[in-house]
């Protein structure tokens, strides 16, 4: 039932004010693996838009209580990429900070993989908070990735 009712979570959040706390709730009633598909599902769903508030799979994204696998990274760093190629001029805060919340989720691993992919060059106009929000991103996830080798080394 809480699988239901999170895939039909757009019109959920339309209605209910305290909309965080519900799906971290019910979040916990799902396994690991239900999760999981759950997510990968919606992000196939709407592949090129996961980063607005209007889509389930920014809730879902943003309130996963692990980090993810690389099966989400991937789908993650693939919509990321998409979107930017899609609206490459559109100035986006929501963007920007959906990407500053999901940087603490993406798999450790996906740092050089993600950066290579979402390699920006001069050529492609891109709006420069766009730019911005992305080298955030990695840079972020490049920090989590230096501090976990760091640490494996000691």
């Amino acid at each position: 039932w809480a699988e239901a009712l999170l895939e039909v979570s757009t019109r959920l959040y339309k209605k209910l004010n305290n909309v965080d706390e519900l799906i971290i709730k019910l979040l916990k009633v799902l396994s690991e693996s239900q999760i999981k598909n759950l997510i990968l599902n919606v992000l196939r769903q709407h592949p090129n838009t996961p980063f607005y508030s209007g889509n389930p799979a920014f809730y879902l994204l943003s309130h996963t209580p692990y980090s993810w696998d690389k099966e989400i990274s991937q789908a993650v760093i693939s919509s990321i990429k998409s979107h930017f190629e899609i609206h490459k001029q559109v100035n986006s805060w929501q963007f920007a900070s959906a990407l500053e919340k999901l940087s603490a989720k993406i798999a450790l691993s996906m740092y050089p993989e993600a950066a290579e992919i979402l390699k920006i060059e001069e050529s492609d106009n891109i709006h420069k908070s766009v730019i911005e929000a992305i080298d955030k991103f990695l840079a972020t996830l490049k920090f989590r990735y230096d501090m976990k080798e760091t640490l494996s080394i000691m």
